[in-house]
């Protein structure tokens, strides 16, 4: 099976339109994948009812650094309940931030819950994530896991 025979159903099941927490995380250890999955999420067009917004790991830094995760939020609210977003990875930006900021980014995510939804695409971050988000499930061929809000597990039931 190709990535893309395996995506569309998974984001047909994990980002149908009746759950409420709509943000589906993809940590990656190797760029390759990292890579491939976003052309093939941002490529999805059977799934995708618009156009998804690509926020690449480029935008989050500027000429002095990385954007502050007040920005990148902003970022992401400015379209979030119109069209889907891919973020795209690595974010290495958070590495820039203070634990807090770090936070307040997946704590947006992990509660996100209107809009047509959002993809991340990132490294393992599990000091960030873990309390968050929970592992689902791996894709298969490659060193790609999926995880969702930990709060799908009370709203949605396990998905």
């Amino acid at each position: 099976m190709d990535l893309k025979e395996e995506l569309l159903p998974l984001l047909q099941r994990q980002l149908a339109p009746k759950l409420r927490y709509r943000t589906l995380l993809f940590q990656c250890r190797h760029m390759p994948s990292i890579e491939a999955l976003e052309a093939c999420l941002l490529g999805l067009d059977e799934f995708w009812t618009q156009e998804p917004v690509r926020i690449a790991q480029e935008e989050m830094f500027d000429a002095l650094g990385a954007v502050s995760a007040q920005n990148l939020l902003q970022r992401i609210k400015s379209v979030e309940y119109q069209r889907p977003i891919v973020l795209c990875g690595p974010l290495h930006v958070c590495d820039c931030w203070s634990g807090e900021s770090r936070r307040v980014l997946w704590q947006h995510l992990a509660a996100f819950s209107a809009g047509p939804g959002i993809a991340v695409v990132d490294v393992p971050r599990e000091q960030d994530t873990q309390g968050l988000f929970r592992i689902v499930g791996r894709l298969s061929g490659m060193d790609a896991y999926y995880l969702k809000s930990r709060l799908t597990a009370t709203e949605d039931g396990l998905v």
